[in-house]
């Protein structure tokens, strides 16, 4: 059922044969240590895998087809690496203290630009969604804004400071707010003046430690996720301060909370074996909809693009998909079954597909059906727990890392 090649191109490519008899491509990117973290680019074009290996690996589509472009090297563990939205930059952040971005030339090579340094690990590092701003954080305490200039270089525009080591970092839509997550358990929110300062708004405290600080994608509203047991809703006003809205309860540690597209409805999951989804009332207020309960811990619960379904993923063997319904009630809609514990599950572009990915070694695709049901599509096989898998912004392909210390690239002809 299956055919390897190698060649001289650094590239391996598996073909393995579909139910309906057509081939699919694979690309498999190898690295000598775990892989921590694999992304596409915002227009799919491009991958970046990184690892404890201490490297990062860079691979373009050409022609359909994956190939590689270069590979970035620090001292120690790269947790993780992020494009510009417009995909001519790359920001990759080390344990050996460093950051360093990587630009595309003009004949689609590229090329290491700049380091930028820390006291500390870097933990996380990401762009403004004009491609124009970087922050990142780190073990020493801060976060750091760096503003790319028109004649190319970098320049530290303010450093944030927190009283224990930053974990992440996002900026809104816009730009305009910058928000930094502290182990200090406290949440800042920086806003860009006019001048190109940057002015400290808004600290929200939490009485435990901070997992999660996620923009609506209107910028109008904020959510917090904390081992306190709770997640705090913000809200920013019209003369621009942010006021507290509503704080959501789980029964133990709350791992994550996100918007869907529409700010309407947020979701938070917790160490309680719960999806919580509270949506947003004609009068501004927040209620509980739905409680989706798993059986043990749950690793993940996100959102469709269109907001229009949940899936979660659990250890307990199984990811449960709920759709959001024409009376605003969020149904359940199918479980996919694994033979281990479920470690995410994510939807495609269009929300017609998800992706499930399992210690069993494999990642269900499913895709839904004109009558609203969820039907298995395909399987991605490997040799050992697959930790997570996405799609790329077309939909076309599908990107698994597992703890065989290799990521998969799967180029798909799904049908309905």
């Amino acid at each position: 059922r299956y055919v390897v090649t190698a060649s001289d191109d650094k590239k391996a490519k598996i073909y393995g044969q579909k139910t309906h008899g057509t081939w699919v491509e694979k690309t498999i990117i190898s690295h000598e240590a775990p892989v921590r973290s694999a992304i596409f680019s915002a227009d799919g074009r491009h991958v970046v895998t990184t690892s404890e290996d201490g490297t990062a690996k860079i691979y373009g589509q050409v022609d359909g087809s994956w190939v590689y472009k270069l590979t970035i090297s620090h001292n120690d563990t790269i947790p993780s690496a992020s494009f510009s939205p417009d995909g001519r930059h790359l920001v990759t952040a080390s344990w050996d203290n460093t950051a360093k971005i990587i630009s595309q030339k003009d004949d689609g090579s590229w090329e290491d630009k700049l380091t930028l340094s820390h006291n500390d690990w870097v933990m996380f590092a990401t762009f403004s969604s004009d491609s124009c701003h970087l922050v990142t954080t780190s073990f020493d305490n801060t976060a750091k804004i760096f503003c790319h200039k028109t004649n190319g270089s970098w320049e530290e525009e303010v450093t944030i400071f927190h009283d224990a080591f930053v974990d992440s970092a996002s900026f809104s839509t816009d730009g305009r707010h910058v928000m930094t997550v502290g182990a200090d358990n406290k949440v800042k929110i920086h806003d860009r003046e006019e001048d190109g300062s940057w002015l400290e708004k808004l600290i929200i405290p939490h009485d435990g430690c901070l997992k999660s600080a996620t923009f609506s994608v209107d910028d109008h509203h904020l959510v917090t996720a904390s081992f306190d047991h709770t997640a705090k809703i913000y809200g920013e006003k019209k003369d621009g301060s942010w006021e507290e809205e509503f704080i959501i309860s789980h029964d133990n540690r709350v791992v994550s909370a996100a918007f869907s597209v529409d700010g309407r409805h947020v979701l938070t999951f917790g160490e309680d074996n719960k999806v919580k989804i509270h949506s947003q009332q004609a009068n501004g207020s927040w209620e509980e909809n739905v409680t989706i309960s798993h059986d043990v811990y749950i690793n993940s619960a996100t959102f469709s693009a269109d907001g229009r379904c949940v899936v979660t993923a659990s250890r307990d063997g199984t990811a449960i998909i709920y759709g959001l319904k024409t009376d605003g009630s969020w149904k359940k809609e199918a479980t996919i079954f694994h033979g281990s514990w479920v470690n995410s599950a994510s939807f495609s572009p269009d929300g017609r597909h998800l992706v499930t990915a399992s210690m069993d070694r494999t990642a269900k695709i499913y895709g839904q059906e004109l009558d609203g049901s969820w039907v298995e599509k395909a399987i991605i096989f490997h040799n050992d727990s697959i930790e997570s898998a996405t799609f790329s912004t077309d939909g076309h392909h599908v990107m698994t890392i597992s703890d065989d210390n290799t990521v998969q690239i799967n180029r798909l002809q799904m049908k309905h």
